[in-house]
């Protein structure tokens, strides 16, 4: 795991949350003053020294969102490249607990979409990866049922 100093060739580890509830698929928009501000993505955060990704989906969802999750699956990593930072998106479909609890703490704004919503929302470039991990997983699963 890289260390807190991001060098260039540095890989960030991000886990990120596709949370699902009554079909519909959690969206959040970054808030306007950070980085990708007024962008859309599944929301999670920096996994922290000795944290595993796992423990980091919890903890961030109860951070941004006031709310809790139950982890179904894990997603294939998404590796992506911005100019600034390399990241490793490690992507997790949850359900969610209570979904009257989410509150957008620390984004924009958040939103229940359907799967065309999905398509249509403008995200930040790493997350599209996910969503598209994420769409292939579910037509697997809805193969299998």
């Amino acid at each position: 795991m890289p260390s807190e100093t991001n060098y260039c060739c540095a890989v960030l580890p991000v886990a990120c949350a596709v949370i699902i509830s009554k079909g519909r698929v959690l969206a959040a928009q970054r808030a306007l003053h950070r980085s990708h501000g007024g962008l859309w993505e599944f929301p999670g955060g920096k996994i922290h020294p000795n944290e595993t990704a796992e423990a980091c989906i919890s903890r961030e969802i109860a951070e941004e969102l006031g709310a809790r999750v139950r982890l179904v699956a894990r997603l294939p990593d998404c590796l992506y490249h911005y100019p600034h930072q390399s990241v490793c998106l490690i992507p997790f479909v949850c359900y969610a607990e209570d979904p009257a609890a989410f509150q957008p703490l620390e984004h924009q704004a958040i939103h229940w979409c359907t799967d065309e919503e999905l398509t249509h929302l403008n995200w930040c470039a790493a997350d599209r990866l996910v969503l598209q991990q994420y769409i292939a997983w579910k037509n697997a699963t809805e193969k299998t049922d």
